[in-house]
């Protein structure tokens, strides 16, 4: 296939109307990119990346995407993507075959963020825009499904309520059991020790950066480390204590 360079700012089909963007790339290789409803698959061959197909999964716009990645689990990476809209509905495509192989729907939702647990393989967390964080579990099923069945073959695991906007999620590199989120605008951002404990119950304290009108820009563990996250903004990075609750200059 011939080369292709992509621009993630540039769109060649012209419109008026700004359309949603969103990037995911997984262990298995394969880029997905998305604008409005249209799902654009790449795969990674040599060195670089080339189109393998296009399509439409939903009537309404795509706003997260997320691989599975079992990278930390003695498992085969496998190329699984989840979807998710404007109108709370995420579905879970197996890109070998295209189809999808789980259906869920968060009613008045818009789903913000998808992330797949890299330790618990069938595991993924949605962040939704009004603060929900829904704990899923996908039950793996080889035979061929309904589209009733496939609505039945994502668990609820836990549902918890945050004050903000979840617009990212990370993961600790070592257990995968420490949770935390972010919201972008608003400048908060708070900690699940542990997410395989979590009832929906449960009440987390909130944080919020210092400086006034700070937007995060993303949220991550500090590399090897559960005790510490990288928040950075758009005009610094800082590191956060989990242990110690504060905040240190990094950048």
């Amino acid at each position: 296939m011939t080369e292709i360079h992509l621009s993630f700012k540039d769109w060649p089909y012209p419109t008026k109307n700004p359309r949603l963007h969103c990037c995911a790339i997984g262990e298995c290789g394969f880029l997905a990119t998305s604008v409005g409803k249209c799902v654009s698959i790449y795969s990674n061959e040599i060195g670089q990346f080339s189109p393998m197909f296009m399509w439409t999964p939903f009537d309404h716009n795509i706003t997260a995407m997320g691989w599975y990645n079992g990278s930390c689990t003695p498992s085969v990476v496998q190329p699984i993507i989840a979807i998710a809209t404007t109108s709370g509905s995420t579905a879970i495509y197996d890109i070998r075959s295209r189809e999808a192989l789980g259906k869920i729907k968060l009613k008045g939702e818009v789903i913000r963020s998808v992330v797949w647990n890299p330790f618990y393989r069938s595991r993924f967390y949605l962040g939704t825009q009004s603060g929900r964080l829904v704990c899923c579990q996908f039950v793996e099923n080889k035979e061929e499904s309904s589209e009733q069945d496939k609505e039945n073959l994502i668990i609820f695991q836990a549902d918890l309520k945050f004050n903000f906007s979840i617009d990212y999620i990370s993961i600790d590199p070592q257990t995968g059991t420490t949770i935390a989120v972010a919201s972008r605008k608003e400048g908060k951002f708070s900690v699940i020790n542990n997410i395989m404990k979590a009832e929906n119950k449960d009440v987390f304290d909130a944080y919020i950066l210092p400086e006034k009108n700070s937007v995060i820009t993303s949220l991550s563990f500090f590399p090897g480390q559960v005790a510490y996250l990288i928040i950075s903004t758009r005009q610094k990075a800082v590191l956060f204590s989990i242990p110690q609750k504060i905040t240190i200059p990094l950048i």
